[in-house]
């Protein structure tokens, strides 16, 4: 059932067929490379055979927003090379795989996984440049600045791997993926001004020192004379009034501004602080007022906008590429909240499958919260990617436990339906089995379930009507 994934894919020699690929895309692929050999390494696997030939892209044609990095997915393949362990046997390499190879293996020497990083930095070096790195006997590789223009840490990383010497490439993979991550990392912007307090006359603010120590900051209040000479001109204003008009629009007075002070200076409790009891008063007004609209602050809070999704995205592309499992957990969270149309990103799913590889390796505590945001929080698409995980990742610890999950009717139940007959037609035992799903597998499968329908027809023959017509109606859907 691998072969019906890997049907949508390209061999990355054919996608190095163009010539030098763009620097973010290179990058890109060998980043993936590098997490693909941390996963084996760490399960004691030496692949010995990486090439163009061993590795699969799956172009999906866009760039991540934040670090303009391809989002081509990559799969490593052909494990028949490999070494299972420091004391297994591994077979003589073909023609291909030595041209990758590391000095230490075309001298038949045991490989380590730095014969790994060795064929990692050849393939990192044709990506830039459109060609193999040629030295002379002895001599170091010519640097890829050379050839084309490109940063210095990107030559010094690849030249790094393609050296002679064993002990001069890097230890472990994680070292190739945070030298190339520092590369997309932004330049620390300076901080916003801080927002301008308004003062009320008289009234203290407490603010904070760029110390962090509480400063108390006190705005005058005008002298008195001028409030004095103000309020006599006011009233002299008033003189020609009957007394009982003049007492009148005094208390009016009066009255709006007691009502202003109060709004202006009532406290503000946290929202998860108990407010205190407030008695009601009831006034008593000579004339009735106008009815009072509530202010900015009395009103629901807003929506958190478009720029807080857009946050959110940033830090969880910073989060899984720097492995902060639990900040990419609670911001997964969040933006699920903010946005449920964002766990159909490919992107998002593509980070979720990076992490869950990642933190399945060890023992995070961060495992289980993860795949339950996936089962209840992505809708059909958690389903689907838990199949996606299953049948792209056969063998990890991730792929095990998206196993255990999708044997669940009621996880199974949330997937979209294409997903439940693509997992129906891979659990079937027996071509019978399968041959009942056929119909079911015409009306609601995708491109996934006709891949399983193309190599079904191999197993177990092509001449059943129902089957021949499951095949040409997706077809027809996806041809």
């Amino acid at each position: 059932f691998i072969l019906p994934d890997l049907e949508r894919s390209t061999s990355l020699r054919r996608a190095m067929a163009a010539g030098p690929m763009p620097l973010p895309r290179a990058t890109s692929i060998v980043r993936q490379m590098a997490l693909a050999l941390e996963a084996l390494h760490g399960a004691g696997i030496v692949h010995r055979a990486l090439s163009p030939e061993t590795v699969r892209i799956f172009v999906n044609g866009h760039t991540s927003g934040a670090s303009g990095r391809s989002m081509d997915r990559v799969v490593l393949t052909h494990f028949g090379f490999a070494q299972l362990g420091p004391d297994e046997a591994a077979p003589a390499l073909d023609k291909t795989a030595l041209l990758y190879a590391s000095p230490e293996l075309g001298a038949g020497r045991p490989a380590d996984k730095r014969s790994d990083f060795y064929a990692l930095g050849v393939l990192f070096y044709e990506l830039v440049t459109g060609s193999r790195p040629q030295r002379n006997q002895g001599q170091s590789a010519p640097s890829m600045t050379s050839i084309r223009s490109v940063p210095v840490a990107v030559d010094a990383l690849a030249l790094r791997l393609i050296s002679e010497d064993p002990g001069r490439r890097v230890s472990v993979a994680m070292d190739v993926v945070r030298a190339l991550d520092a590369l997309s990392e932004p330049s620390p912007q300076s901080p916003p001004p801080p927002p301008s307090v308004p003062v009320i006359p008289g009234s203290p603010v407490t603010a904070r020192s760029g110390l962090g120590e509480p400063l108390a900051i006190t705005a005058k209040a005008p002298s008195s004379p001028p409030i004095q000479k103000t309020k006599q001109a006011s009233i002299a204003g008033l003189e020609g009034l009957p007394r009982e008009m003049r007492l009148y629009l005094i208390g009016t007075v009066a009255i709006t501004v007691v009502i202003v002070l109060a709004i202006a200076l009532r406290p503000s409790w946290p929202e998860n602080e108990a407010k205190p009891v407030q008695a009601r008063a009831t006034a008593t007004a000579a004339a009735p007022a106008s009815p009072v609209k509530p202010t900015k602050s009395d009103s629901p809070a807003a929506e958190p906008d478009a720029a807080d999704a857009r946050e959110l995205r940033a830090r969880l592309e910073k989060s899984a590429r720097t492995g902060a499992t639990g900040s990419f957990v609670t911001d997964l969270e969040r933006l699920l909240e903010l946005e449920p149309q964002a766990a159909e990103e490919r992107e998002i799913k593509t980070a979720i499958i990076d992490v869950m590889m990642r933190i399945m390796m060890g023992d995070s505590p961060h495992v289980e919260p993860l795949f339950k945001i996936v089962q209840d929080k992505m809708g059909t698409a958690g389903p689907d990617l838990l199949y996606e995980l299953l049948t792209t990742r056969g063998g990890s610890r991730a792929a095990k436990r998206a196993e255990e999950l999708l044997r669940d009717e009621g996880v199974r139940s949330k997937g979209s339906p294409a997903m439940r007959i693509a997992y129906d037609l891979r659990t079937a035992r027996t071509c019978a089995a399968k041959a009942e799903l056929y119909e079911r597998a015409g009306e609601e499968g995708d491109r996934r379930t006709l891949g399983q329908l193309f190599v079904l027809s191999r197993e177990c023959g092509s001449k059943d009507p129902k089957l021949k017509a499951a095949i040409e109606a997706l077809k027809k859907r996806y041809p």
